[in-house]
């Protein structure tokens, strides 16, 4: 049964994390550029910002089949973490600005857009042949169609709390998406021989 395969609930968990997180990060980071910069031109090159990145999808693959899966899914999940520290940090002492926030959103949606097709790659590889359609359709949902009720949750998140309690929880919710990604057994990650 496909909900009693350690790996691909493993690697379920990991989306559902990752989803969380980034769309706290959405919401955040479009209400924080308007905080601080008042500027809707600003607050729309944000929005750009978060959708440039898919348009390099198409070079994902080769880069993913040359690489080492594990060390990338874990390599892209380390450098989110570290990029939400960054803004913990600069928001603490009170030196955040648009700018910084800017590249870091840029940072942090490139490094999004590497994770997905990796999770893609490892669906197959965790699951067995007749449960795939279900397993990619259960992936599907917990990435696109709870995509939207986060967004929503986080806009309530950040009305009744701040930015910086919303980061934080961010930064909590990243971590765990890394225990995840770190617990799918190691074989599933291993890098195809060249013929």
């Amino acid at each position: 049964m496909l909900f009693k395969n350690k790996n691909f609930q493993f690697l379920l968990w990991s989306r559902i994390s990752s989803n969380i997180g980034d769309s706290i990060f959405y919401i955040v980071s479009m209400w924080a550029i308007l905080e601080i910069s008042r500027s809707p031109i600003l607050t729309g090159v944000a929005g750009f910002l978060f959708t440039l990145p898919s348009i390099f999808n198409v070079l994902l693959g080769p880069l993913i089949d040359r690489s080492h899966p594990k060390k990338l899914y874990i390599f892209a999940s380390i450098i989110q973490a570290l990029l939400l520290g960054i803004i913990l940090f600069t928001l603490g002492i009170g030196e955040m600005n648009v700018w910084m926030l800017l590249f870091i959103i840029l940072l942090l949606t490139i490094f999004s857009e590497v994770v997905y097709p990796i999770e893609n790659v490892l669906i197959p590889k965790v699951v067995e042949k007749g449960q795939l359609v279900k397993a990619n359709s259960v992936m599907s949902v917990a990435y696109q169609g709870l995509d939207f009720v986060f967004n929503g949750l986080s806009g309530i998140l950040i009305g009744l709390s701040c930015n910086h309690s919303a980061v934080w929880i961010e930064f909590i919710i990243f971590s765990y998406s890394n225990i995840f990604n770190d617990a799918i057994k190691n074989k599933y990650f291993k890098r195809k021989k060249r013929e």
